[in-house]
């Protein structure tokens, strides 16, 4: 006897009951049920490789454009001499030529006692320059320029006349370059050795 039971009869019980109760033969399939709701999107995939390249494309030239004006000639390579023109005693004057270049080179040279005072530049267009080379090598001073200048240039970078000469401490040559605008000419002198 079981000590959990108080008769036999009860165990006897108890061993029924639990020998009835056993696992009968599995019953036939269920029906399929409703389809369930759509899940949640899955989590992005890896990114893929990178294609090969694509063939290159037509490319297009448009036509050639309109040739342009030509420019103004250069600096000229010669130095052409000026001739010196008498306005009376020992003063001159000289003329500038027409220039087919935008700077042209030009040589005065002065004679003892010799006074260049006025240069005559209406044929010097705007823009372009004139340098003219100054030789006064001479033991008797030569002069450039007035009282107030040159004559035929607007503005000078002197007031006074420049004296020339290849006396002790005397400057021999000189640089006279004009500059022309519409309307203005402007001179720079340099003297040197």
């Amino acid at each position: 006897m079981s000590r959990y039971s108080n008769s036999y009869s009860q165990y006897l019980g108890s061993q029924r009951c639990c020998s009835i109760r056993t696992a009968g033969g599995q019953g036939p399939q269920g029906l399929q049920g409703n389809p369930g709701p759509i899940g949640p999107y899955g989590a992005q995939g890896n990114l893929g490789y990178t294609g090969a390249q694509g063939a290159t494309g037509r490319s297009c030239m448009g036509p050639q454009g309109v040739t342009g004006a030509q420019g103004q000639a250069g600096v000229s390579q010669t130095i052409t001499p000026l001739t010196l023109t008498s306005t009376g005693g020992v003063t001159y004057s000289a003329t500038l030529p027409s220039q087919s270049t935008s700077i042209a080179y030009y040589s005065i040279s002065l004679s003892a006692t010799n006074e260049l005072t006025a240069i005559t530049t209406t044929a010097l267009l705007s823009g372009q320059q004139a340098i003219i080379i100054i030789n006064g090598n001479n033991l008797v001073a030569s002069k450039v320029g007035n009282g107030s200048g040159i004559t035929g240039i607007n503005h000078v970078n002197f007031t006074t006349q420049q004296s020339l000469s290849n006396g002790v401490g005397a400057t021999p040559f000189a640089t006279l370059t004009i500059i022309a605008d519409a309307s203005n000419r402007y001179g720079n002198y340099v003297a040197y050795y």
